[in-house]
């Protein structure tokens, strides 16, 4: 497995640590308040100033990637209230409320839980990685972090974990190349996606408006998986339907750039969004409970990645 790169940091404690003797989750945490490239030595301060014995943090992962050595990974760390005897803290540098950590942030944050999972024998999942505010249940913290943007975008980073794990999820092979453009028979908006599949259930009408990219990265993604059929929940819809349905008044369905997507029964949720993520789709909204996935291409498709959960 791939080892992150860690730079050490030496740091006077004012009191003796305490070994950690049992290491079943890691909680994920952000800066919060300000979106400052918080650094192991600025947070060491503030955390000495608040009465601690020093950084509470066992990693510092900075904007640009960096990770930083903050308590010895051995100790009991002070940053979840009640949770501290067995877990590993670790810091994202920013406010993660309206935002997301940076591409490189997240890159480092999934390869280290990776190997911390593989370290302390820990599940790489959701019930063992957690935003700080999930370990404070009955909000004796008050806490919202680490930011509603980072806790929501847990389940894609926990993916990518698994990824840096155990390798790309062991289902498929995925042909070397990438499908062949071929043009659409009549009725067809591709070689394998039909213009019914993705009209409006209330009119029929529709499929004229849908996005060549949403349709060219459907096509990408069905190739990605091995060719097992994709099945269109919803595609088009008219603003009557969508109204009748929930959606959002500028929904991109309304505009033809998205799509709804049952997992294939091939596949697990998770290795399903782990495929999704790999292309750059602008929204991704997962609704693991309908076991569908919605993708659209608000932007032209150039992976903007605005990510929920529903």
């Amino acid at each position: 497995m791939q080892k992150a790169r860690i730079t050490e940091k030496t740091f006077n404690f004012t009191k003796g640590l305490a070994e950690r003797y049992e290491t079943k989750r890691i909680v994920i945490h952000h800066t919060g308040g300000a979106d400052i490239d918080a650094y192991s030595e600025q947070i060491h301060q503030w955390h000495l100033a608040a009465g601690y014995s020093g950084i509470g943090y066992h990693f510092v992962i900075r904007k640009n990637g960096d990770i930083e050595r903050g308590r010895p990974v051995w100790a009991v760390g002070s940053h979840a209230y009640g949770a501290n005897h067995d877990s590993i803290g670790i810091h994202l540098s920013g406010c993660f409320t309206h935002t997301l950590p940076t591409d490189k942030q997240i890159e480092s944050a999934a390869l280290l839980i990776a190997n911390l999972c593989e370290e302390y024998n820990i599940p790489t999942d959701r019930q063992h990685i957690l935003g700080h505010r999930e370990v404070d249940p009955d909000g004796l913290a008050g806490t919202a972090c680490p930011g509603n943007m980072l806790q929501d975008y847990l389940d894609v980073i926990v993916g990518k974990a698994n990824w840096y794990r155990y390798g790309q999820p062991d289902v498929i092979d995925t042909p070397s190349e990438s499908p062949k453009k071929v043009k659409p028979l009549a009725g067809m908006l591709s070689e394998h996606f039909a213009e019914n599949e993705f009209t409006c259930k209330c009119c029929g009408k529709g499929a004229d408006k849908i996005s060549p990219k949403l349709i060219e990265l459907l096509e990408q993604l069905r190739w990605n998986i091995g060719g097992y059929p994709l099945y269109i929940n919803s595609g088009y819809r008219c603003p009557k339907h969508n109204a009748d349905v929930g959606g959002v008044p500028d929904s991109q369905h309304v505009k033809g750039t998205a799509a709804d997507i049952a997992c294939p029964k091939e596949l697990t949720f998770g290795q399903f969004k782990w495929y999704v993520d790999q292309l750059p789709f602008d929204g991704i909204g997962i609704y693991e409970s309908s076991n569908f996935i919605h993708v659209d291409v608000r932007n032209g498709g150039v992976g903007s990645k605005i990510y929920w959960e529903g």
